[in-house]
């Protein structure tokens, strides 16, 4: 069975001066005169303490630089969405949700949003925070509740567009 990675691997390049204790090395890779140049040390992003010894030959034959992409924290809408996550796929209704409200900060790593789906009986409203972790990872929380006999109210300019929603 084959695996595809999910994330980007942070790696170190291997040199004479690095403490290798506590980083695993096969014996294979001991065999064959590791840990030496070109020899790359993996960390796990959720365990900095779980690092493990990359051979040279592995290293190029399965890895290439990747850069850290930025999480897109502004979009507010499905089609804002496709315009700014060139890889995004929806199935189903991608604004079933309505934003309420949002604030976010490219530059600190933060969003919170308040989105409600209406239905016949209430709404449902979804409060979401977001905050990147020093690694670059984020930290996600989220908490739902119904509120019986609510109704999301928009607020519409002179040409139709939303300008602000509210739940009543």
């Amino acid at each position: 069975m084959y695996y595809r990675k999910k994330n980007s691997q942070f790696m170190q390049p291997w040199t004479p001066d690095l403490d290798m204790s506590g980083v695993s090395v096969s014996e294979a890779d001991v065999a064959a005169g590791s840990p030496k140049e070109g020899d790359m040390i993996a960390y796990n992003a959720d365990n900095p303490d779980d690092r493990w010894l990359v051979a040279k030959a592995f290293f190029e034959a399965n890895y290439e630089p990747a850069e850290q992409t930025e999480k897109a924290l502004g979009n507010t809408d499905a089609n804002g969405a496709k315009k700014n996550v060139k890889d995004i796929v929806f199935w189903g209704n991608g604004d079933l949700f309505k934003l309420i409200s949002k604030a976010s900060s490219q530059s600190e790593g933060w969003m919170k949003s308040t989105k409600a789906m209406e239905t016949p009986f209430g709404v449902v409203v979804q409060v979401t925070t977001q905050q990147r972790n020093p690694d670059g990872s984020y930290a996600v929380a989220e908490a739902l509740t119904f509120i019986p006999g609510a109704k999301v109210q928009e607020e519409k300019d002179g040409d139709g567009t939303v300008v602000a929603r509210a739940i009543a």
